[in-house]
Parts: C-alpha cells; sequence; structure tokens
C-alpha cells in the first residue's frame, strides 16, 4: 500500500531537476526560497517511511498502521533507517546524519 502511494508521488516528481524546472516559480512573498528544503524534507520521510515496512515487520512484528507517537521501538527503527539513507537531494546530498 505505501509502496504505490510512494510510485504515485514518483510519477509526479521523478527527480529534483524536473521539480524545480516545474516549480521553480518566483513568487511575490519570496516563499519559493523555501520549496527546494521541503521538496528535500517530504523525499526523506517518504524514503524513511517505505524503508522502514519491511523491518518493522520483520524484527517489531508490526505495521506502519500500528504506529503511535509513544512507540519507542518504531522510533528507533525509523532513526536507524534515516541514518542509513543515502539520497541526492535539491539542497544537498544527505549521506548520513548522524
Amino acid at each position: 500500500r505505501y509502496l504505490l502511494e510512494l510510485q504515485d508521488f514518483l510519477y509526479f516528481f521523478p527527480d529534483s531537476e524536473q521539480f524545480l524546472q516545474r516549480y521553480d516559480q518566483p513568487s511575490k512573498n519570496g516563499t519559493e526560497l523555501y520549496v527546494p528544503f521541503v521538496f528535500d524534507a517530504v523525499w526523506l520521510i517518504a524514503l524513511t517511511l517505505n524503508n522502514s515496512i519491511k523491518p518493522i515487520q520483520v524484527q517489531l512484528n508490526k505495521s506502519l498502521e500500528n504506529f503511535t507517537y509513544k512507540d519507542s521501538d518504531m522510533a528507533q527503527m525509523f532513526s536507524e533507517t534515516l541514518q542509513k539513507l543515502r539520497y541526492r537531494g535539491i539542497t544537498v546530498t544527505v549521506f548520513s546524519f548522524f
């Protein structure tokens, strides 16, 4: 289910270059300065959730549907997954956060 949603997102924004071509429009209030950072943040969240699906199932015997903000095991799994991500974004290439 989540993989399909990520694929739908990829259909609209296949890479950062295409995103910038489509959305790099000057605005009157200067908000375009933040668009690349938001784009990268959303991608990192989506990739973290997508890459956490199988480890959460295998190691915790849970799914993303079981997530609560009080679930420290799942939070730890997200943190570990995020640390392993390699992502070339619009604003930066992420090799590791920690």
